[in-house]
């Protein structure tokens, strides 16, 4: 939780120096989404914490999961510019995530007040269609990549750091409990933080060399 604030500020500055680096917004989206998915995660649900119900905060736990879930393949879609993957970035996440969360998991949730069973029906639809998503990724990485074998090596980098993407529905499906899914999501994310730290080290190199032929 700490490294990801300071993670933030730092981007957070980085960017207002230079405002032109859409990747580096896009991540920043990415990191505040983290922070806030670590913290309900981590403070709910909790039946001895007062002032929130036990409702509002399993809500406030899961929607923050889908919430960053739904975000992620806009990030590869925006960040690597991967036209193929607009439709699952724009309209996939909306159609087959977020839409059986509200229906199962809000609704059903709310009327019923079973948990369990409106997760397992919440996070159905969303299991199927992670690995539809992720096979796309990949056919959109293959076609980005062309002959620029180092992009397509990056990217093959970014398609394994989405695993944790892929597996949460199917942790949450088993309800394997809070404590693996945020281990295993956070180990995603510090898999993309060092991609990106990587990433922007050899653009940075490459703007260093291009300045310097300038001269």
């Amino acid at each position: 939780m700490i490294f990801e604030a300071i993670m933030l500020l730092y981007q957070v500055l980085f960017y207002l120096q230079r405002p032109f680096e859409k990747r580096r917004f896009y991540y920043i989206i990415l990191l505040i989404l983290f922070i806030i998915y670590n913290i309900c995660g981590g403070l709910f649900p909790d039946p001895d914490f007062r002032g929130i119900s036990l409702t509002v905060q399993n809500i406030l736990a899961w929607g923050s999961g889908i919430a960053l879930a739904c975000f992620l393949p806009y990030y590869f879609y925006k960040a690597y510019d991967l036209v193929r993957l607009k439709f699952h970035a724009r309209y996939g996440v909306l159609l087959f995530l977020l839409t059986p969360f509200l229906m199962f998991f809000g609704i059903e949730y709310l009327l019923q007040g079973n948990i369990d069973r409106g997760v397992k029906h919440g996070v159905l639809i969303p299991c199927i269609y992670a690995i539809i998503c992720v096979i796309a990724m990949y056919r959109s990485i293959k076609i980005k990549q062309g002959e620029n074998k180092k992009l397509g090596k990056e990217m093959i980098l970014s398609l394994i750091a989405i695993g944790p993407w892929v597996s949460m529905p199917i942790l949450s499906y088993f309800r394997v409990g809070q404590l693996p899914e945020v281990l295993v999501m956070n180990g995603g994310f510090l898999f993309i933080t060092g991609l990106f730290i990587w990433e922007t080290i050899q653009q940075s190199r490459e703007d260093n060399i291009h300045l310097q032929a300038l001269i």
